[in-house]
C-alpha cells in the first residue's frame, strides 16, 4: 500500500508538472503493474483554465452602528457555480451579505460573523455565473462603538 501512495503521488506531481509522457509504470510489491496516466503540459493548462483560480481578497471597511453600508468595490465571477466566502479577521461582530454591484434590490441573506477574530468562513452566495459583479454590504447591530472599523478576507472563484 505505502508503495501504491508513494508511486501515486510521483505520478500526481508529474500530472501537476505537466510532463508530456504518455503513462507512467511501475510495478507494486505483488508484481502487479499499475498504469497511470499523464497529462501533456497542453491539457494541464487546459485542465486549469476550466477549474479556475480561486481569488481571495482582503478588505478593511468602516461601519456605523445600526446602519448598513454599502462597499462599491466590484468583484467578478469568472468560474461558473461559483460561491462567495467571508471571514472575519478583526473588529466587531457584524452582518454581512453579498450584492449586485448598482442594484441593491438584487441581494442575499444576511450572515453573521461573530465577535471573535479569526471567525470561520461562512458562505454568503452560491451558484453565480461567470462575468457577475457582486459587491458587499455590511451591518454592525451589535458593536458598542458609534463608529468602528472591520477587515476580512473574501473567497471566490471557487465552487
Amino acid at each position: 500500500m505505502k508503495r501504491f501512495i508513494i508511486v501515486f503521488g510521483a505520478a500526481l506531481v508529474a500530472l501537476l508538472a505537466g510532463v508530456t509522457q504518455a503513462s507512467a509504470t511501475t510495478e507494486s510489491s505483488n508484481d502487479a503493474s499499475v498504469s497511470v496516466p499523464t497529462r501533456t503540459a497542453a491539457e494541464h493548462v487546459k485542465f486549469h483554465d476550466t477549474i479556475g483560480v480561486l481569488t481571495v481578497d482582503t478588505t478593511t471597511g468602516s461601519l456605523r452602528k445600526n446602519e448598513v453600508t454599502y462597499y462599491t468595490t466590484k468583484r467578478t465571477i469568472t468560474v461558473s457555480g461559483s460561491s462567495i466566502y467571508v471571514r472575519k479577521t478583526d473588529g466587531p461582530g457584524i452582518q454581512v451579505m453579498w450584492y449586485k454591484c448598482g442594484d441593491r434590490s438584487t441581494h442575499g441573506a444576511w450572515h453573521r460573523l461573530v465577535n471573535s477574530d479569526p471567525t470561520p468562513y461562512v458562505r454568503i452566495g452560491t451558484n453565480f455565473l461567470p462575468n457577475t459583479q457582486f459587491c458587499l454590504a455590511a451591518w454592525d447591530d451589535q458593536g458598542s462603538n458609534a463608529t468602528d472599523t472591520w477587515t476580512g478576507n473574501i473567497k471566490y472563484n471557487v465552487a
